[in-house]
């Protein structure tokens, strides 16, 4: 073993013969504490310096020209297959607050975010995103789903619902909070009044069954019990009145609306939903 000299504290320490040239520090204390007072700052040799448009354009080409299958497969390559144990994941996780998962965004950095997805979410993407994942096995192809499950999800809400509604719903929303499977079985959840099932059935556009005004908010526990009884009604309006409140509704700023409102147009007119075309089609085709 050969003796060096520690550059931070001056002690000797052993060090094998191969590692010598390479080895400056006796621990990694003494490291931290030299580089921080003779290599912070001003003493830095790259103080001051900084790159040019150009010489960040010629690194990223030089960094995606690395970028391949292989070079992928090994970067996953570490904890492909393994299954970490609990013991594991509590040290992993167990000195880590809720808040250190999340870094909080301003109003205006949100704002900026959700035009930024919005704009990113074309339908050719979506599309191309779809034929991705069924690919990976991830998704259930569309062929492979029922008419039911693809209305079902269509007719889904395009927004949380609950700021769009609190103030009509205030009382409830404040007195039991939001529904949570962990944190909050008592809360509320969000329901179509004119129910999913009754709008398939009958082959209403989807638009027309996600529209705000067909959204209320009740207690988690009075939806399961309209899904699971016989002798409650799952409808809580007609389809012709839910027609009516989209044509006379409040919520002019919907943005969905004209949508909504050629929909019922097309409706009426005799054109029903179809999975082929995910829009509405004549009902005698």
């Amino acid at each position: 073993m050969a003796i060096n000299i520690c550059l931070e504290c001056k002690s000797e320490y052993y060090v094998k013969p191969s590692r010598q040239k390479k080895s400056k520090y006796c621990c990694i204390k003494c490291k931290g504490t030299y580089q921080s007072k003779n290599h912070s700052g001003s003493n830095n040799p790259n103080f001051g310096n900084s790159w040019t448009t150009e010489q960040r354009k010629n690194q990223s080409k030089i960094v995606k020209s690395k970028v391949d299958d292989e070079y992928r497969l090994k970067c996953g390559s570490a904890n492909r297959g393994k299954t970490f144990s609990k013991e594991r994941i509590d040290r992993m996780h167990r000195h880590r607050t809720f808040d250190s998962y999340s870094r909080p965004h301003t109003e205006e950095s949100k704002k900026k975010i959700g035009q930024k997805s919005k704009e990113k979410f074309t339908d050719d993407y979506k599309k191309k995103y779809r034929q991705k994942m069924e690919e990976l096995g991830k998704w259930i192809p569309l062929e492979e789903k029922s008419d039911y499950e693809i209305y079902f999800k269509k007719s889904d809400w395009i927004k949380p619902m609950f700021s769009e509604l609190y103030n009509e719903y205030k009382n409830l929303i404040e007195s039991y909070g939001v529904f949570d499977a962990f944190k909050n079985t008592k809360g509320v959840v969000r329901d179509h009044a004119f129910s999913r099932k009754s709008g398939f059935d009958l082959g209403v556009p989807p638009e027309i069954l996600r529209h705000i005004e067909n959204c209320q908010i009740i207690l988690h526990s009075d939806n399961v019990k309209k899904n699971v009884s016989k002798n409650i009604n799952s409808d809580s309006l007609t389809l012709e009145e839910l027609l009516d409140k989209i044509e006379n509704t409040n919520y002019t700023d919907w943005e969905e609306q004209e949508i909504c409102l050629a929909k019922i147009k097309d409706y009426r007119n005799g054109k029903r939903w179809n999975r082929k075309e995910a829009k509405c089609v004549s009902e005698s085709k």
